[in-house]
């Protein structure tokens, strides 16, 4: 009978051990996945909190992002006016909606800035199917690839040879059902028509790419990473060029004849720069290095 009883005390030493060990593990596993996310979060931080200012007091982006781009696309002319902290009447009354305006200190997307670095992207959203639009004016033809595939394997600098419509580009068509945590994040323009009306769309280039000469309604371009510089016509005068070359070939060829004449404006949009596009403007595009940006349209 003694023996039993020390084989009762010996089974419950046994079943208590068991489920110290149990509870220390799953305690450990728990502690692992916090430290996990510490750690994700910190590299979020640390991939995109630093920024870097040149010599012409362009603000860019340490996101992992290429942000190389030769000289030979980018310029110091700017001739689209610009405003800082743009109040809600004046912008009413001044530009909407018939005069192009860049924005600037109006919102903070410094989150989302973060969420939009590389690593963070393909990471979270690289499973995520993408449309590609040809890059000429009326995009005629559309692929859908992992996000994965796009960013590590198409995104490279424009080929100056190709045409736009032999070059696809990610821009509109978006999936909001898949990259819906990520816009949520993503502050509007302050603007009435902004908040009440816009519609969200991003999109990915490569250093070189962009849009030919197009036109579309109302709507509030930022750039998140990057660079992109711009080039508008106004409504009623109609620019030169193919619809169905590269904005790149099209800065190589045709541009040098018309730099400096009315009415084209340009300018190179920076990082937390937004420009007001108004309804049936003209307008062609050209990242310069690799390029995040978000449009409301309006």
């Amino acid at each position: 009978f003694r023996h039993f009883h020390d084989f009762l005390d010996e089974m419950r030493f046994l079943f208590l051990l068991f489920c110290w060990i149990f509870i220390a593990r799953l305690a450990k596993s728990r502690c692992g996945c916090e430290h996990e996310e510490e750690k994700r979060v910190l590299k979020l931080q640390n991939d995109d909190i630093c920024t870097i200012k040149t010599t012409k007091n362009e603000t860019v982006s340490n996101s992992e992002w290429d942000l190389r781009y030769s000289p030979l696309i980018y310029s110091d002319i700017c001739n689209i006016e610009r405003r800082s902290s743009l109040g809600n009447e004046e912008f009413s009354i001044e530009y909407m909606p018939h005069r192009p305006v860049i924005i600037t200190n109006v919102t903070d997307n410094a989150l989302f800035r973060l969420l939009c670095s590389k690593s963070n992207l393909i990471r979270e959203y690289g499973w995520a199917q993408v449309r590609l639009s040809t890059a000429n004016t009326h995009s005629y033809e559309k692929f859908d690839v992992p996000f994965k595939v796009y960013v590590e394997s198409m995104m490279e600098a424009q080929d100056n040879g190709k045409k736009g419509s032999e070059t696809f580009y990610h821009f509109g068509n978006n999936d909001f059902q898949s990259f819906g945590p990520l816009f949520e994040e993503y502050v509007r323009p302050p603007y009435k028509i902004s908040i009440e009306k816009g519609t969200l769309a991003w999109g990915l280039g490569g250093s070189g790419s962009g849009v030919p000469f197009h036109t579309h309604g109302e709507v509030f371009a930022e750039v998140i990473h990057g660079m992109k510089r711009w080039f508008l016509y106004p409504p009623d005068v109609k620019p030169p060029f193919n619809p169905n070359e590269t904005t790149l070939r099209w800065l190589l060829d045709v541009y040098p004849r018309i730099k400096g004449t009315e009415p084209l404006l340009e300018c190179v949009l920076r990082p937390g720069e937004i420009l007001y596009l108004p309804n049936g403007w003209w307008h062609a595009t050209l990242n310069l290095g690799q390029s995040v940006f978000m449009s409301t349209f309006v």
